[in-house]
């Protein structure tokens, strides 16, 4: 058999991963560990050198099945191997079964002879993965993460991938900027080397940076310049939250409803239907921008994508984006913009859950494929809404009453699929509310 699955949108691009490529190499195939957790700070590329790593495995014909695992959560989890389960065609998968699926994906990577790979990207701890843990003689396992402790638990190795350093963050910017460097290339890249140490090397801040200096009227060295002088000083010199605030600084309302909408939900998949609800007016409260399809489709390709924020894979409707953004937007917005953001969120959500595409009643195996497309933007929200609650200055996070009513429901369809530390949270959630 030959599989590949790959990511629904494309990630950050790749720039000259070879040392890490050689270091998994030799991990993996010429020591022959099992597996490996490659873990490092947010932002630096871990998911992209899995992806690119999988893909060229397989190409290579080192490995003849290459799979995708969405680690963060156990619904994520369990979907993952449902998707699995139907991508391989096994006998018996079924898109609703989420157990039987684990077990029939679980039985076939202990059973045949093919060589696989298995990315588990984005794990947060071994508690929440072991349960979907594989292994077998002919199949190998990469994790992606922030913490390292995974190295002990399941991983029996680790990996760190460190930032790009300072020359290789100058060369990574340059490649983004590509046909816009131009003329007097020493006087830019001298001006593209502090910007890459001011950066730290983060990928990901690197894609935003290249992104405003071609949107940027001025020329590149004035751009680079800017970005360079800007004040940080209110930030303690912290360099890295100085560039993300004068990034965020530059977007106009309708960007900025955008990304705090898109700063709460799920970030690895979401469809473009959740932010254009079909309606004969706007819901309440809600910005202007997501009843304007026009609009909303410059802010999405011409403002965020353009300036590195998002990804989008045009042919599925789909966005991602990266955790970093999520994090550092969140904390850009403040606790009254959080709240808003948070509200705009619930809004498009719960429209998602009751709109004509939901039964109404009371069945969830009437309502299971609308389950199964929300439930993790679900799921990210409660996350945040619980983080919120969690600090003493945050009580005052209220939420709109729609959001006790799609936890009710999300709560059912967690515990029907057997995801119940899920359910547990989103019950918590729901306490909290009242």
């Amino acid at each position: 058999m030959r599989y590949l699955m790959r990511p629904s949108t494309e990630t950050t691009p790749l720039f000259d991963r070879e040392d890490v490529f050689l270091q998994l190499d030799n991990l993996l195939v010429q020591e022959e560990k099992s597996s490996v957790a490659m873990h490092g700070l947010g932002g630096v590329g871990k998911s992209t050198i899995a992806y690119a790593y999988l893909e060229r495995k397989y190409n290579d014909k080192v490995f003849d099945v290459c799979l995708l695992v969405r680690g963060e959560t156990e619904l994520s989890l369990r979907q993952s191997f449902t998707d699995i389960a139907l991508g391989l065609k096994l006998d018996g998968a079924q898109q609703r079964r989420y157990g039987d699926n684990l077990a029939l994906v679980q039985g076939w990577l202990k059973s045949t002879s093919d060589k696989w790979l298995i990315v588990y990207d984005n794990v947060e701890n071994a508690q929440t993965i072991m349960p979907y843990w594989a292994s077998s003689a002919w199949g190998k396992a990469i994790i992606t993460t922030r913490n390292p402790s995974l190295a002990l638990e399941p991983a029996p190795v680790s990996l760190e991938v460190a930032s790009l350093d300072d020359q290789m963050g100058q060369q990574f910017l340059f490649c983004l900027l590509d046909d816009f460097v131009g003329r007097r290339v020493e006087a830019k890249k001298s001006l593209a080397l502090a910007l890459s140490r001011r950066l730290k090397g983060q990928a990901v801040a690197l894609q935003n940076a290249a992104g405003l200096i071609r949107e940027d009227t001025c020329t590149v060295e004035e751009s680079m310049t800017k970005l360079l002088t800007e004040d940080r000083t209110a930030h303690g010199f912290d360099e890295i939250t100085a560039f993300w605030d004068f990034s965020f600084k530059h977007l106009d309302e309708d960007s900025l409803a955008v990304l705090g909408v898109l700063s709460f939900v799920a970030p690895d998949h979401i469809t473009r239907d959740l932010l254009e609800p079909v309606v004969d007016g706007p819901l309440p409260d809600s910005p202007k921008v997501f009843y304007n399809l026009v609009r909303l489709s410059e802010v999405i390709s011409m403002g965020l994508l353009s300036l590195g924020l998002i990804q989008e894979n045009g042919d599925l409707q789909v966005i991602s984006l990266n955790r970093v953004v999520q994090t550092q937007f969140k904390r850009f917005l403040g606790p009254e913009g959080r709240r808003t953001s948070f509200c705009h969120a619930v809004t498009l959500i719960h429209y998602a859950f009751f709109s004509r595409q939901f039964s109404g009643t009371g069945q969830l195996l009437d309502d299971w494929e609308i389950c199964a497309k929300y439930a993790p933007h679900v799921i990210s929200i409660t996350d945040c809404f619980l983080e919120e609650r969690a600090h003493d200055d945050t009580e005052a996070f209220s939420v709109p009453s729609t959001f006790h009513e799609f936890l009710t429901i999300c709560e059912r369809y967690m515990r029907a699929t057997g995801a119940l530390n899920d359910a547990e949270k989103l019950h918590e959630a729901k306490e909290l509310v009242g």
